[in-house]
């Protein structure tokens, strides 16, 4: 009787692994990229990131939210090809999904250190990401309702900085 019932529940967790492994969505990262600029007015600095993740295997299509960088929240604006405006492009093929993510970050210790906010204005408080993470960045993204999150843990391509005059 007992070799019986663990047959029945070696089978159901065998059903269950193989059920979720086929419904599983497959989310990989393909290219990172950073490039460092510095320059216009003295003490500005920052970087451009690019980002390429390839969804395949999903029953809904995801839906990006928001990446986080060097302790910034940029949203994520989906564009298709022929829309203009955007800091995500995405293309579609078959059952797999692409999205181009490009962000950047700015700084300006001229401008902070000369022209500090004085108290009675309201400093903004820049939304902390919703769980912790190591690595170079976070995005939320929306699947089946869920919010889900992936981390990319390093760049894979270095560009040479750009020196503005």
């Amino acid at each position: 009787m007992k070799k019986l019932k663990l047959r029945k529940y070696t089978i159901l967790l065998l059903f269950c692994f193989f059920y979720n492994v086929s419904n599983a969505q497959t989310i990989k990262l393909t290219e990172a990229t950073h490039q460092g600029w510095s320059g216009g007015n003295a003490g500005r600095y920052g970087a451009k990131y690019y980002f390429t993740i390839l969804c395949k295997d999903f029953k809904e299509e995801p839906k990006l939210d928001k990446i986080w960088i060097e302790n910034s929240q940029f949203n994520l604006v989906v564009r298709d090809s022929i829309e203009i405006y955007g800091n995500v492009k995405r293309s579609k093929r078959n059952n797999t999904l692409q999205y181009t993510i490009t962000v950047g970050t700015a700084h300006d210790e001229y401008a902070e250190k000369n022209f500090p906010k004085n108290n009675n204005q309201k400093q903004e408080k820049e939304p902390k990401p919703p769980i912790k993470f190591s690595g170079l960045a976070l995005i939320s993204y929306h699947y089946k309702g869920v919010e889900k999150y992936f981390i990319i843990n390093k760049t894979l391509t270095e560009l040479e900085p750009i020196n503005y005059p």
